[in-house]
């Protein structure tokens, strides 16, 4: 999905059951593409399953303590994406680079500083597998994409490893690239349907990213 946006608070997160934290709301993200009027939407980065940040969401802080295990991307409201290596970097760093509107920890970054595929990920394990694979990707301030590699049981689709994906979002022109859940969490949605999913319903997830008119649409700003 190739994304033009005009307003970056157009980009919004949503977490299930309205709220941070909501015990047993998790719910599909096709559901919680309707109920918060998104145009398109995918998966978020399952924050509910981790208890470290950063983690701001349309603007407003939850967590400060960063966990040094994984790397983290930050979407800034001058419409710039960064990405931090786990263990390389400070909440001073995060914000040195403007003020955050949204950001995710999951990962792993799948380019370096100048766009290139990187070889080495923090987060190695399946690293090597063809897998359902989901991409959050920066090319400019405005100017985004969403990428599911779908991987299938009947081999009709092989999905694509974390080298793989980086090459492709390298490919594309990206500055940066974010790798989130993929398997059977990773799904995308436009408007009132399913574009792909490993499965007819998807996984209920904890949060979503959303694409939908910076003056509608559910928790957003």
């Amino acid at each position: 999905a190739n994304l033009y946006l005009v307003h970056t608070d157009s980009l919004k997160t949503a977490f299930s059951g309205g709220g941070y934290l909501k015990e047993g709301s998790l719910a599909g993200t096709e559901v919680l593409a309707k109920e918060n009027g998104a145009v398109f939407a995918i998966n978020g980065d399952q924050y509910s399953q981790g208890t470290h940040g950063p983690l701001v969401r349309n603007g407003i802080w939850y967590r400060e303590n960063l966990n040094k295990n994984q790397d983290a991307c930050v979407l800034y409201d001058s419409g710039v994406i960064k990405t931090f290596t786990a263990g390389e970097y400070r909440m001073d760093d995060i914000l040195a680079e403007g003020t955050p509107w949204q950001s995710w920890v999951c990962g792993p970054s799948l380019l370096d500083g100048e766009g290139k595929p990187l070889r080495y990920f923090t987060k190695s394990r399946e690293a090597t597998r063809r897998i359902t694979r989901m991409a959050l990707g920066y090319f400019e301030p405005g100017h985004y994409c969403f990428v599911l590699a779908r991987g299938s049981a009947d081999g009709t689709s092989t999905g694509m490893t974390v080298t793989e994906l980086a090459d492709f979002m390298s490919q594309l022109g990206c500055k940066a690239a974010f790798q989130l859940p993929g398997g059977e969490t990773a799904t995308m949605v436009f408007r009132d349907g399913i574009v792909d999913a490993v499965r007819a319903e998807s996984r209920a997830v904890s949060d979503i990213i959303y694409i939908a008119d910076p003056e509608q649409g559910g928790q957003g700003k």
